[in-house]
């Protein structure tokens, strides 16, 4: 039971994109005056994973609740600039898309070092997001430059912690945050396509 479940559990995060693409381009389905019942449903499952220490494969309860976290400080971000049903898709799509990007030094690392097809695959497919963005916003130069110093301010926190390892989870719980922030500033920067 608990490994179908699990199974169930990592296909419904790994998937999840395609509904927030799709809900993204909907006509207004969520009422914008139901927008705090976001943040106390997140709160509230967040509270919940703390309390019953609910942990999933490598979704231990401390990152579920990270994500948690994040998800509602995009989604705060995005509603500034964007309705309430957009600014939730970007920023569950933004959060998935951040779980490739301040790893990706790892993720290169790994595959010059012969790391399965299999594995390659499913870390690629963190980057779906990646078309959905492109289609419907255009960077500037200077914008795509935060996006290479995340990269950079990526590789150095993950040398740092190969010598301090028992620092290493927060050092990668920071890591999450600040690439975060940079693909938030990145977005919200950026110019809507007319028609993308």
């Amino acid at each position: 039971m608990d490994s179908w479940f699990g199974f169930l559990f990592q296909a419904a995060v790994l998937l999840q994109p395609l509904f927030w693409c799709w809900l993204y381009d909907q006509p207004p389905m969520v009422p914008e005056k139901f927008k705090n019942l976001i943040y106390i449903f997140g709160l509230y499952v967040a509270a919940a994973v703390y309390f019953s220490g609910f942990s999933v494969g490598f979704y231990r309860t401390g990152l579920i609740i990270q994500y948690i976290g994040m998800t509602l400080l995009s989604f705060q971000i995005y509603n500034s600039r964007y309705p309430t049903q957009q600014a939730v898709s970007l920023a569950f799509l933004t959060v998935f898309l951040n779980s490739f990007y301040w790893e990706a030094p790892l993720h290169i690392v790994s595959w010059l070092s012969g790391e399965p097809v299999a594995n390659i695959l499913l870390q690629v497919w963190r980057l779906f997001p990646l078309a959905f963005f492109a289609k419907k916003y255009e960077l500037k130069w200077s914008q795509r430059a935060w996006i290479e110093v995340g990269l950079i301010f990526s590789a150095l926190i993950m040398y740092v912690g190969l010598f301090y390892r028992p620092y290493r989870m927060i050092l990668y719980a920071i890591n999450r945050v600040i690439c975060l922030f940079i693909l938030l500033k990145t977005l919200m920067e950026a110019e809507v396509r007319q028609h993308g």
